[in-house]
């Protein structure tokens, strides 16, 4: 068995986005490229939710209720290239932070 420890690289703060999640689909923010980042690599993201929702990533992406991928509450660590985004949906009100870099 393989066992990866993932921990989370501490920002020097304001570094989260809030997105207010709701029965629509709601965008995160655009990835950008951290400093000392090799291009086409992808960007460590950390994300939070305090509601069950479904995700989808890409430039311009639109969640879909039921279809996506289904994120439990908790935290998680993703990696998105530059330019693409995380987008949610959820059966009913919540919030999920973003943290680029992270």
């Amino acid at each position: 068995m393989n066992i990866t420890p993932i921990g989370l690289d501490l920002n020097t703060g304001g570094a989260s986005t809030e997105v207010v999640l709701s029965a629509a689909s709601a965008q995160g923010p655009v990835v950008t490229l951290p400093t000392n980042h090799p291009p086409g690599v992808p960007v460590k993201c950390w994300i939070t939710t305090d509601v069950v929702c479904w995700i989808r990533k890409g430039s311009n992406p639109v969640a879909v209720s039921g279809t996506d991928q289904k994120l439990a509450v908790g935290s998680w660590r993703v990696e998105l290239l530059v330019g693409e985004r995380i987008a949610a949906i959820a059966g009913g009100a919540g919030t999920l932070n973003f943290t680029q870099n992270s």
